[in-house]
């Protein structure tokens, strides 16, 4: 129904690049994995304590039924997330998809960070610690280079953000998700939930422990294909 969408040079690609009707092709209900599953693996990747945070994406990316489904608006668009998405120089966001509706489209950026680092400085305290506070001075980082150059941004993502006629000029807005810390303790106090409210709503990052992405990984159990930058566009990494 739709042409191949990786941009520009379509002659010059190979047939592996990312192609909507491929992914949906490929894409099968009948191999989703029950999301107790995917639960059980994040149950034990985060009981191991790993130093490093690459397996936590490598989980999400085998069992993408975890990647968090923020800020949707029409379901993830062509069913696919994007792997270590360039959102500038030396800017990364670890996963990237788009959403849309008849009147605009949206990106939303995740950055993963690793379960162990802190929230708030103390139980009761409304400051946030330092590991959080650098990986909000990350994200908005992100934000800069969306503010100085939305185009560019925009270009970045343009095989996916596209499907011929009006849709293509719609506008685009970004939003982004911040995966940090744990919830072990059962919830944070009025006060710090709060201030995380007031995080997304001063910043539009929304701030989600590891625990949310396990409670939420039962409320959205499709799968995704991963796709990473290649020539230009993108190619996929995995059909799932």
């Amino acid at each position: 129904m739709y042409d191949k969408i990786v941009r520009y040079r379509l002659t010059e690609y190979p047939r592996e690049c990312f192609d909507p009707a491929a992914a949906a092709s490929r894409y099968d209900r009948s191999r989703m994995t029950p999301p107790n599953e995917a639960q059980a693996k994040l149950t034990a990747l985060l009981a191991q304590a790993l130093p490093e945070e690459g397996p936590y994406q490598e989980l999400l990316e085998t069992h993408t039924e975890l990647v968090p489904r923020a800020h949707l608006i029409n379901g993830v668009q062509w069913n696919c997330v994007i792997s270590k998405f360039q959102v500038g120089i030396n800017k990364t966001a670890d996963l990237a998809y788009v959403t849309k509706n008849t009147a605009r489209w949206r990106a939303v950026l995740i950055e993963l960070e690793h379960p162990e680092k802190r929230l708030f400085v103390g139980e009761r305290n409304l400051d946030f610690h330092s590991d959080t506070r650098e990986a909000i001075a990350q994200v908005e980082s992100w934000r800069t280079s969306v503010a100085v150059d939305r185009n560019a941004v925009r270009n970045q993502l343009r095989p996916l953000v596209h499907m011929g006629g009006m849709f293509d000029t719609n506008p685009i807005d970004f939003k982004y998700v911040l995966v940090i810390g744990r919830n072990t303790h059962g919830g944070y106090s009025q006060e710090q939930a709060h201030r995380i409210a007031r995080l997304e709503a001063e910043s539009e990052i929304e701030l989600l422990t590891w625990d949310s992405i396990f409670r939420g990984c039962g409320l959205a159990s499709d799968r995704l294909n991963v796709l990473s930058h290649w020539n230009g566009g993108f190619r996929i990494k995995s059909a799932q």
